[in-house]
């Protein structure tokens, strides 16, 4: 999705690479901090539905709203096109 490749590991590991990797102002960076954080709130909430016997989403509708979240976020967003790697 967003050309980052590497093996998912436990959950502090996740952490640890997420404070690691995911600094700075980019839009890039951004949208990957969004897109942790909306990941984190549906996991969650499908944690939940599961946990207390609710119908949940696919994997493949997970990620859509995923996307969604991550867009909607982003939809009153000021994007510095000053910065090089948010230059397209």
């Amino acid at each position: 999705l967003c050309s980052i490749h590497r093996v998912v590991g436990t959950w502090r590991q996740e952490l640890d690479w997420t404070i690691l990797k995911l600094k700075g102002k980019s839009l890039l960076i951004a949208i990957l901090k969004l897109a942790w954080n909306a990941y984190l709130c549906v996991i969650w909430r499908q944690r939940n539905k599961r946990y207390f016997g609710a119908s949940f989403l696919t994997e493949g509708a997970i990620m859509v709203h995923i996307k969604e979240l991550v867009q909607a976020r982003l939809r009153g967003s000021l994007i510095n096109r000053a910065d090089p790697v948010n230059a397209l």
